[in-house]
């Protein structure tokens, strides 16, 4: 454990509060008065004493340290004549030694009208008579910050941390954060550029850092009981993943790193500049070692179903030459990952998409019969759409995937090949009855079979087992109904070509989503008969 690191944690923490994007990311801007002075208080703990003296000589030494005059400057302009923290020695047994740092309560408001508030957040360090042992217990019961778009509150955080030191000054040991809730809400109420209320309730992290003679593993949970999106929310989520088999030289070069953290300065691209042998030499630790990332669980729940996932992520055939090219040792990575999840869990995602789209049809009214009938449609063809695919499975009533992806064998998914996602914004949106420029924030129209029925193909057509092909272009509006209907492509009927345009007039579809709202698109529908065909 190194304590001024942690004085230097609680300050980067407090600080995100007042310079983090508050909405959709945008330019970055300088950072704020509280975020600066946050920034330079960290940045000199955290460099005030060598991470190779015993914690007790560190903290003895915390207590004569003063800041540099212009980080003192950058604190009194926040918190006026009031020390930002203390740091004072308690009673202790024989040998040991008890210590009580203290982040002083802060009410600041900028000249932008942006605020941050804090409760003060004391942190108490036991050290073991040995000087091997610390053990780190804090509360703060809360921090709040706001600009004009959003107010970000964190209620009742509590850290529980147990390290001791090996005979190589490495420490180990495990820790746990308790939060009871982080809430962003919106300030504009009422008008289009509100969102919904954002609250993460019942968080847990916990980590665990174990000696295992030659190497270490690493463990790290996080666990949300509850993430509330406007009215709907998702429950239980968890995050349980190890680091396996890291090289022992390589945690002593991250301790060496995070003492002198104090010392990187200069541009992201000079900071980067810094860290890359650092890269380097982790990534040839890992090769050699065999360090790989075991997914013991990702799960979450949604209105009672679960989904889960597992697997393992790992380097195969890499060679130490490879960390010096990050291209080349991307390529070998390898990843195997299996999801489940229940067949009820789709029906439920169904009937909430429904909801909302029957509700922007009726003036914020969700007529139960008209959600059902909906959720049935987007249900049937979400899971025809899978299913028939090949990528999901379904066993009784569960649907299931297996995922694996090495440099030999690329994505496969069920044993079957897959074609990597492309970079967002590059899609095309080609394809039957695709909109034409999808992007990551849209859900295309798709139609209902059941109530978009073309006529039959021409019995001549039939009979000689002939081609035929032509193409409409329509459009969705933003409540399922078609309009603008005309031929792209004719196809050598004109007759029919006339009673599949007046035929897709009448086509209901499952609207298109932006950003969760319906909106209008258009789409090209391409009819291909295929050999012994009927109708389309």
């Amino acid at each position: 454990m190194k304590p001024s690191f942690l004085f230097a944690a609680v300050a980067v923490l407090a600080a995100t509060v007042h310079a983090a994007p508050a909405t959709a990311p945008k330019p970055p801007s300088p950072p704020g008065p509280v975020a600066k002075a946050m920034s330079a208080m960290a940045q000199e703990l955290s460099g005030a004493t060598p991470v190779s003296l015993p914690p007790q000589q560190r903290l003895d030494a915390l207590l004569q340290f003063r800041h540099t005059p212009a980080t003192a400057a950058l604190l009194e302009k926040i918190y006026g004549s009031t020390p930002a923290w203390t740091l004072s020695r308690l009673p202790a047994g024989p040998g040991a030694a008890n210590y009580r740092g203290v982040l002083a309560p802060l009410h600041f408001r900028d000249g932008d009208g942006s605020t941050v508030d804090w409760a003060a957040f004391p942190v108490d360090f036991a050290v073991g008579g040995d000087g091997r042992s610390v053990d780190v217990t804090g509360s703060w019961p809360q921090m709040a910050g706001s600009d004009k778009d959003v107010r970000v509150t964190l209620s009742g955080l509590k850290l529980a941390l147990q390290q001791q030191r090996s005979a190589d000054l490495l420490w180990f040991g495990s820790g746990t954060v308790d939060i009871d809730s982080v809430a962003f809400e919106p300030q504009a109420r009422g008008t289009t550029a509100a969102g919904p209320r954002i609250a993460f309730e019942g968080i847990r992290i916990n980590y665990a850092l174990r000696d295992q003679q030659s190497r270490g593993e690493m463990a790290y949970q996080f666990d949300v009981r509850r993430l509330g999106i406007g009215a709907e929310g998702v429950d239980n989520i968890k995050i349980a993943t190890r680091l396996t088999s890291i090289d022992r030289q390589s945690l002593l070069e991250l301790q060496k790193y995070g003492a002198s953290t104090a010392a990187i300065g200069g541009t992201p691209e000079q900071r980067m500049a810094q860290m890359r042998p650092l890269f380097r030499s982790l990534a040839r630790g890992a090769i050699r070692s065999g360090t790989a990332l075991e997914i013991d669980e990702i799960s979450a729940s949604f209105h009672g179903q679960s989904v889960r996932a597992s697997g393992r992520v790992s380097l195969e055939g890499a060679l130490e030459a490879d960390a010096d090219n990050a291209a080349v040792l991307l390529k070998k990575l390898a990843l195997r990952l299996s999801v489940k999840a229940p067949l009820a869990l789709l029906r439920e995602v169904s009937t909430a998409m429904a909801e909302i789209q029957v509700r922007a049809k009726n003036n914020g009214q969700a007529d139960p019969q008209a959600v059902a009938q909906l959720a049935g449609t987007m249900n049937d063809l979400a899971l025809g759409k899978m299913v028939s695919s090949g990528f999901v499975r379904l066993d009784g009533d569960t649907l299931s995937s297996e995922i694996v992806y090495n440099a030999a064998q690329g994505l496969r998914i069920n044993g079957k090949a897959a074609p990597l996602p492309p970079m967002p914004g590059t899609g095309t949106g080609t394809g039957t009855g695709s909109v034409a420029a999808a992007s990551p924030q849209m859900m295309q129209a798709r139609r209902i079979d059941a109530r978009c029925v073309l006529p039959a193909y021409p019995d001549d057509v039939v009979k000689a087992d002939a081609p035929l092909a032509l193409s409409m272009r329509l459009l969705v509006k933003a409540d399922g109904s078609v309009r603008n209907v005309t031929l792209a492509s004719p196809s050598n009927r004109p007759d029919y070509d006339q009673a599949a345009l007046a035929a897709a007039a009448r086509c209901v579809y499952i609207p298109a989503l932006r950003n969760g709202q319906p909106v209008d698109v258009p789409v090209l529908w391409k009819v291909v008969r295929e050999a012994g065909s009927t109708r389309p």
